[in-house]
């Protein structure tokens, strides 16, 4: 059969076509023009590949052949377009030939041999077209000169390092990188004896930076400690659960890219003919000199001068100057280690309260959230975010958006959030993992504190830490239930992980009661788990065949959720 494949006529011809990726997923289109300038933007950070054979080809980590599903599948990416670019009377084993002649040591697209601007994945769909399936057409011109064009600017030399991170690398779990071997392939085209692709990292999307998971080598709280401790005589029922990947996220997501974006933002609100007067926009230059530099603390007045500055922006401003304030604003909380904000009702509100009360209205009131463009919502909830994650003062994020704020209460906001969580109401992936960043930090804050500044948070809190096991706040459960809605419907494994821990750290939460603070599995939680049928969600998950680290840390996860409920 592999002789008549090597042998056969020129008669049989295959069609060729090409697969169009977007890897900012939409983002690019809609703030490239204000980040590069109109002479440089972009509409899209293409990927292509070849379509050829039953097969989907591409370059990432060398070159990479695998089913067109099931690179779809395990990504979470979908081709914008699919062109035909002609029939080949070239068999598969001739341009597979081709292709191992292209990742042989000196060939051109060898697994080390990635360059964002020469050597790219739609460089070798182009080569692939023209000299591997010997077609009249390759790739457009207008993808080819994307890098060109991207790289030409001050802000696309900045985050050029991310770009080449995005490339697409191959099959992991049940795959191998076929071409990349110097090994004997063997008569059978499809058996390479290949080593196999070490797993990918996440695919970065320079448009809405979020720091990844917290990292797991970092040191488990007290809470964690005693909740796996084996005590004398004790067989309760936390000391039974052992989940240690939950109880190893135990730090806050926190949105901190500083150095890629504050030199752009500050240049952009400070322009010429910027509605901001000449002082706040030297305030907001000394903002932007001590966050650059690496302060770890930012001066008082220089927080207070450069938060008045940004609020005219968000109570004046719209488009693009409200998306690279909150860009900047974002930063500030994590520049305050001790940060508190001045909740006592006969203390002057400070100006970075006022902002978040301002941005927390914008996400709230319905006739305001519909003018945030998708970035500038996804800097909303990073901010948001990053200040729940940061406050040592619990009390004073209750009082921040509720609780003595006459505008906009906690629980007004995470429903705002929960609307963003759905793919079925926010298609934007990046706008779904920032929404659920936020709501993480709040359920990881509720998960770790006892009643007293528990019911600081939520109005109803105290039913839930205390000894009511039957009882559940309308807020926790609101959540629970939007977390675990649909998840397996959810094609952005950042957000789906994110999703998961919410419910996770809902369902093991605070034990007031017990002695030495452990956490414990709510009883009320996990039978509305189960009484609602999530059970099988979570089972389902669980059983999932991951293909990225990403993927494994779901299905490790959905295990330690499915003990928990049993």
């Amino acid at each position: 059969m592999v002789q008549d494949q090597r042998n056969q006529t020129t008669s049989v011809a295959y069609e060729v076509q090409l697969a169009i990726y977007d890897l900012s997923r939409g983002m690019a289109r809609n703030i490239s023009s204000q980040f590069l300038g109109p002479a440089h933007a972009i509409d899209i950070i293409p990927h292509t590949a070849i379509l050829a054979y039953g097969n989907e080809y591409y370059f990432g980590s060398g070159i990479q052949c695998e089913s067109s599903q099931s690179f779809r599948q395990s990504r979470g990416i979908f081709p914008m377009e699919v062109q035909t670019l002609g029939r080949t009377t070239l068999s598969q084993y001739e341009f597979e030939s081709w292709c191992r002649q292209m990742s042989s040591p000196g060939g051109t697209y060898t697994p080390v041999s990635y360059d964002l601007l020469h050597r790219n994945c739609n460089n070798f769909a182009n080569d692939a077209a023209l000299q591997g399936l010997r077609l009249p057409h390759g790739v457009p011109d207008w993808i080819l000169d994307v890098p060109r064009r991207f790289l030409a600017s001050p802000m696309g030399q900045m985050i050029r390092p991310m770009l080449e991170n995005m490339q697409m690398t191959g099959p992991t779990g049940n795959g191998t990188a076929p071409f990349a071997t110097t090994g004997t392939t063997g008569e059978n085209s499809n058996a390479f004896n290949a080593p196999p692709v070490p797993d990918p990292p996440p695919a970065v999307n320079p448009w809405a930076h979020l720091s990844p998971s917290p990292a797991p080598a970092a040191p488990p709280t007290p809470h964690a400690k005693n909740n796996t401790a084996t005590t004398s005589g004790s067989n309760t029922e936390s000391s039974k659960k052992e989940t240690p990947f939950l109880d190893s996220q135990n730090r806050p997501l926190l949105s901190n890219d500083i150095n890629n974006s504050v030199s752009v933002c500050i240049n952009k609100l400070t322009r010429e003919d910027s509605p901001l007067t000449e002082k706040q926009r030297s305030d907001l230059r000394k903002l932007g000199q001590q966050l650059t530099k690496g302060e770890k603390v930012i001066e008082k007045s220089v927080c207070d001068d450069s938060c008045l500055a940004l609020l005219s922006i968000l109570k004046k401003s719209k488009g693009s100057d409200v998306t690279f304030a909150l860009m900047i604003l974002r930063l500030v909380p994590l520049q305050l280690p001790h940060l508190t904000l001045c909740c006592d009702e006969n203390s002057e509100k400070s100006p970075l309260r006022s902002c978040l009360e301002r941005l927390a209205l914008i996400l709230v009131d319905a006739t305001t959230t519909m003018t945030l463009s998708p970035a500038a919502r996804v800097m909303a909830w990073c901010t948001m975010g990053n200040t729940f994650g940061t406050l040592v003062d619990l009390t004073a994020r209750a009082q921040l958006l509720g609780h003595g704020s006459t505008t906009t209460t906690l629980e007004q906001v995470m429903d705002a959030a929960v609307l963003d969580l759905s793919s079925s109401h926010q298609p934007r992936g990046e706008v779904r993992q920032a929404a659920s960043s936020f709501l993480y930090n709040v359920a990881h804050g509720l998960s770790i504190h006892s009643t007293p500044i528990g019911m600081s948070l939520i109005s109803d809190w105290s039913s839930y830490v205390q000894e009511n096991d039957d009882t559940l706040p309308d807020s926790i459960v609101g959540l629970l239930c939007a977390s675990l809605e649909s998840l397996e419907d959810e094609t952005d494994a950042t957000t789906k992980l994110r999703r998961l821990l919410i419910a996770a750290k809902l369902i093991k939460t605070y034990d007031s009661s017990s002695k030495g603070g452990q956490n414990r599995v709510h009883p009320a939680a996990k039978n509305l788990v189960n009484d609602l049928g999530f059970s099988d969600v979570i089972a389902a998950i669980a059983t999932e065949i991951p293909t990225t680290p990403l993927d494994k840390k779901v299905t490790l996860l959905a295990k330690e959720v499915q003990q928990m409920i049993q």
